[in-house]
């Protein structure tokens, strides 16, 4: 109980309602450029997206929009599970708090803001070969594979 009453609090504290009632009134174009702004700064800890910015922003801009959103995590709370096969495969990017990853190699290792994990589901069908769990409080960045496979799709890179 303790969990659900700490994610009340942060949600209530982090969008007003009445922002979000705006939010809907703003154009679509000025979303997917307010969307590129929110996400990019995180994502671009990443040194693929770093370059795929710089080479694509009009790409970045989609993806952002349609296939980036934030997951708050309380303490003890399991993203996925070593052995699983995501049903909607996810990257995650650690935007503040800690969490640790423990393989199955028994290897545990803490990850911090900046650092990633699940890259592989952008690329391929993958299965976790570790448990991640939030340490503390904690806000994701989360990349939706199928989403951001779709968008880049519609894309020429030469």
């Amino acid at each position: 109980m303790r969990n659900a009453t700490a994610v009340v609090n942060r949600r209530a504290k982090s969008i007003p309602e009445e922002t979000e009632s705006m939010l809907k009134m703003i154009s679509e174009p000025l979303r997917i450029q307010l969307h590129f702004e929110l996400f990019s700064g995180v994502i671009t800890k990443h040194p693929f997206f770093e370059r795929y910015v710089d080479e694509c922003p009009q790409v970045m801009r989609k993806v952002c929009h349609r296939a980036v959103h934030t997951m708050c995590v309380s303490i003890g709370d399991v993203i996925f599970d070593a052995g699983e096969i995501p049903r909607y495969p996810q990257m995650y990017i650690i935007a503040h708090g800690e969490l640790s990853y423990f393989s199955f190699a028994a290897e545990e290792t803490t990850l911090l803001p900046g650092d990633w994990v699940a890259e592989a589901t952008l690329w391929m069908l993958w299965m976790h070969h570790g448990t991640l769990t939030s340490v503390d409080e904690a806000k994701l960045i989360v990349i939706d594979a199928e989403l951001f496979q779709e968008i880049v799709g519609q894309f020429n890179h030469r």
